[in-house]
């Protein structure tokens, strides 16, 4: 294998780029401007609309117009990214598995029962709110989807609990496979004596809530929810990286009642926007009364504490809490809401079958367009009778890993699953007892280079991590590397990645080996898991 000279030498992981190799993914930045990319639903009347073209579409950004340069019908991206080959022995990739490009239907149902352990009663001016509701409702609810399972779905069944996010299911069409792991799954959490509003408050006269706990109780509340919400944001970023490579559209189902989470932090943890968010209210058919604005609540402690967390809970009169925050994470992401019914299935079937008939649209901008403020976008179309749906907009940032205050790094290792935004292909070779030398390629095609001089401009970090069977990082290594490609290297950069090799010596415990690629500027991340009982 003929070898170009290294764009970047390193202490840690041997790195290089070869001319022989397996193809990458197409790239999606190119020089300096950055691709806009999201999926459009057009509906005429009730049913989807088919066979639409792009030049149908009309693309508008902050009321800018643009030139729409990549335009893909879902039948079209479903049938190009065909379910890939069965790997040799021995070889491990990230790419995406979800089932066959024959099924028209591509839904991820997350179960949450981090955020569905609250029901509310009473007669709206004086509310009860107690614990318990949402999370059996919700799950009642997916079993009965389940039962009438449609012929074109695939469907992948996730589930969120106190610090863990675990998948019952990949991609499957096999109604009993989901069911089974569905059934399976028992939360962790005691969903009797939880209580996740500011105390166990009974009643409320007037204006302010006349049974309150102690200040330290809501205190207690308040970082739990707190703790809460980052665990549920690290979760959908784990969910977006995953699904980062599925074709087209996806309908992400939301099985939740009120996570009080700003809907614009829901749409950038997903960092995806072809992932179209579905809540569906776990709590199904609520009373909806008159509830008191979050500003009337008074109560113990400082006024800048415990009760901004209630506030941010959308309070609105005459709606059930939490649910304008469903309806706004709808609207950011390009979904639709679904609450105050008895009939969880129905709403889940349509979300799903949804992403049947989408269109793809992308379009480039420049380094002045990026300018770290929301963009909010318009699509109109050129015929009559028609209604689109699409997500509202989108951060135009060129730094989003420093911008959400997240380690990427950290997200890819605590989830269950890999990482699908940056392509990554190993084997691992066993020598000298319990040696390893692990080796493979990092795609780049997904990786934004700047370009000057004829010379693209990048960074990229390739790490290993050993884990334990509790998950438990025990090993890891990582070297960073700054790509100065140039037109012949980015060539044989885009057909083979970036090679690398290291030998590995797990330590005592160790079962798994993650081989992890992050993009430092945007927070993109590819990952792989390899557990030794596989690799030997």
């Amino acid at each position: 294998m003929r070898c170009l000279p290294r764009a970047v030498a390193g202490a840690g992981l041997l790195i290089s780029l070869c001319v022989a190799g397996r193809a990458q993914q197409i790239p999606v930045f190119r020089a300096s401007s950055r691709l806009v990319e999201f999926t459009v639903v057009v509906e005429r009347g009730n049913s989807a609309a088919g066979s639409l073209t792009k030049g149908d579409f009309r693309v508008t950004d902050n009321g800018k117009p643009r030139t729409i340069s990549v335009f893909e019908a879902s039948a079209a991206a479903r049938k190009r990214a065909a379910q890939p080959a069965p790997l040799p022995p021995g070889e491990f990739s990230n790419a995406p598995s979800y089932a066959s490009e024959r099924r028209r239907n591509l839904g991820v149902i997350l179960l949450d029962c981090l955020n569905s352990t609250t029901r509310m009663a009473g007669d709206g001016l004086h509310p009860t709110f107690d614990a318990g509701g949402g999370c059996a409702e919700g799950k009642q609810g997916i079993a009965r989807y389940f039962d009438r399972l449609g012929a074109d779905d695939s469907v992948a069944l996730w589930a969120l609990d106190t610090r863990r996010l675990e998948v019952l299911s990949d991609f499957s069409t096999n109604k009993a496979q989901l069911l089974a792991g569905l059934r399976r799954f028992q939360p962790a959490r005691n969903l009797e004596g939880l209580a996740p509003f500011p105390g166990s408050f009974a009643s409320a006269g007037g204006s302010k809530f006349a049974a309150l706990s102690s200040g330290f109780d809501l205190r207690v509340a308040y970082a739990q929810h707190l703790d809460d919400q980052a665990f549920t944001l690290a979760a959908l970023r784990a969910i977006g990286n995953h699904l980062a490579r599925v074709p087209g559209r996806v309908s992400l189902i939301w099985v939740t009642a009120a996570p009080c989470i700003p809907a614009r932090e829901i749409a950038a943890a997903l960092g995806n926007q072809r992932v179209a968010v579905y809540p569906v209210d776990a709590r199904e058919l609520i009373t909806r009364g008159r509830i008191l604005q979050g500003r009337d609540y008074g109560g113990p402690g400082p006024t800048n504490s415990p009760f901004k967390w209630w506030a941010n809970c959308s309070q609105s009169t005459w709606q059930p809490p939490g649910q304008n925050d469903l309806n706004d994470i709808a609207a950011r992401t390009g979904g639709v809401a679904f609450m105050n019914t008895n009939d969880l299935a129905a709403g889940i079937r349509q979300a799903v079958e949804d992403s049947a008939e989408s269109y793809t649209l992308g379009f480039y901008v420049g380094s002045r367009s990026v300018d770290n403020k929301f963009h909010l976008l318009h699509v109109r179309l050129t015929l009559r009778g028609l209604r689109a749906r699409y997500p509202s907009g989108y951060w135009a940032t060129a730094d989003t890993a420093a911008r959400s205050g997240v380690d990427p790094m950290a997200v890819a290792i605590g989830s269950p699953v890999d990482a699908e935004g940056i392509p990554i292909t190993a084997r691992v070779a066993v020598f000298d007892g319990n040696r390893l030398i692990v080796s493979g390629a990092v795609g780049i095609g997904g990786l934004e280079l700047s370009q000057r001089d004829g010379v693209r401009r990048g960074a990229v970090t390739i790490g290993l991590v050993g884990q334990n069977a509790a998950g438990v990082v025990v090993q890891r290594m990582s070297n960073p590397i700054r790509l100065r490609l140039t037109a012949s290297q980015y060539a044989a950069a885009l057909r083979n990645g970036l090679q690398f090799r290291q030998t590995f010596t797990p330590a005592a415990g160790v079962v798994t080996v993650r081989i992890l690629a992050e993009e430092p500027a945007t927070g993109n991340v590819g990952s792989l898991i390899i557990p030794l009982n596989r690799a030997h």
